[in-house]
């Protein structure tokens, strides 16, 4: 298996893709239009998506960023930190928060994982992140690019497989996530083990 940030670099390659105004799927602002005003605009924050630029694992002075979404004037931007598998690092947020306040005028921190969990305490900091999840938002994100991609096979087609990729992704590790779960209960990992040490003389 790929090592995950092999994996989460591959994730953020797609939805960059996806996102970037001047992509291949020729609908211009269309796709960003629909992920920035139905999870990141409020009525305090307004990002400008035509003629937005995007750009993926951006440089600064302390660190890196997954997706960097920037306006035409680059006096907005949104900050996208993709986690699928790999942990966060020491005071990673906050230190995008310390680089977006000395760079932009306005700023959002999103906070994208499969199911929208929580940063951890160190990593977060003062920040508010916006916390998306693969299982829900980007699902009814491909959604809404599918239906407008519609009379167009290959842009819907490709979105069609990399919806059902995060289907499976998500159904399977929720799963998984419940069954550890229920092992972590009272003495659920001991009973587990000893079902496994007598697999093979039921089998037999």
């Amino acid at each position: 298996m790929l090592g995950v940030e092999h994996y989460e670099l591959w994730h953020s390659t797609i939805l960059k893709e996806f996102l970037n105004v001047k992509g291949s799927h020729d609908f211009k602002n269309d796709f960003l239009d629909y992920f920035v005003n139905n999870y990141i605009n409020d009525n305090k924050f307004f990002f400008n998506t035509k003629n937005a630029n995007i750009r993926q694992e951006e440089q600064f002075d302390n660190g890196r960023i997954d997706l960097l979404i920037e306006s035409e004037d680059r006096n907005s931007a949104i900050i996208v930190e993709n986690k699928i598998y790999a942990p966060d690092q020491p005071q990673q947020l906050q230190r995008y928060d310390e680089y977006a306040r000395r760079t932009y005028n306005d700023y959002k921190i999103v906070y994208l994982s499969l199911f929208g969990t929580e940063p951890t305490e160190d990593s977060k900091g003062n920040t508010d992140p916006i916390l998306l999840s693969y299982k829900e938002n980007i699902l009814k994100w491909l959604e809404s690019c599918i239906q407008k991609s519609a009379e167009y096979p290959a842009v819907r087609e490709s979105l069609i497989m990399y919806k059902n990729l995060i289907k499976d992704l998500t159904m399977n590790d929720e799963n998984n996530e419940k069954i550890l779960d229920v092992l972590c209960e009272d003495k659920n990992l001991e009973y587990a083990e000893l079902i496994v040490s007598q697999i093979t003389n039921a089998k037999e």
